[in-house]
């Protein structure tokens, strides 16, 4: 078998089980991009607190060599926690990136962020929530992976 096929089935083989992990994690789906299946979309919902009510989109990218190299991880949907389009993993620091780190562990971080009310202003929260799905509503994109 030929060593980049033999990469991309062990990848392949990766992204299943980290896809069957998170299906287990509340508050989160997961969907595969209907064009790269190297590029997830996830939707973070039903929080409580401040983000009550919220829905928060965000990408997942794979690099070719994952889990080797890092994924990135960003949100689209203001949260007021997190910048947009920005990639989380690199915010924090690549090189704490271990292999045996998966993105459904990765993501439940986010939700234990985004439930921590201590230094959240509320009211700004709770209009934030109010306006996530419209935000995300305007984008096709999202309109067809969580319909």
């Amino acid at each position: 078998m030929d060593n980049s096929l033999r990469t991309r089935s062990s990848r392949l083989l990766r992204l299943q089980t980290e896809q069957d992990e998170i299906e287990s994690i509340t508050h989160l789906k997961v969907r595969v991009d209907l064009d790269d299946d190297r590029l997830w979309h996830y939707v973070i919902f039903d929080l409580n607190g401040p983000y009550h009510g919220g829905f928060y989109w965000g990408q997942v990218k794979f690099p070719e060599q994952y889990p080797i190299d890092p994924p990135s991880i960003s949100l689209i949907t203001p949260s007021g926690v997190f910048p947009i389009d920005i990639d989380l993993v690199h915010l924090v620091s690549k090189e704490d990136w271990q292999p045996s780190c998966t993105v459904g562990k990765m993501l439940a971080g986010i939700i234990a962020l985004m439930s921590d009310t201590s230094n959240v202003n509320i009211p700004q929260k709770k209009m934030d929530a109010d306006a996530s799905l419209a935000f995300n509503c305007f984008h096709r994109r999202f309109r067809l992976l969580f319909p």
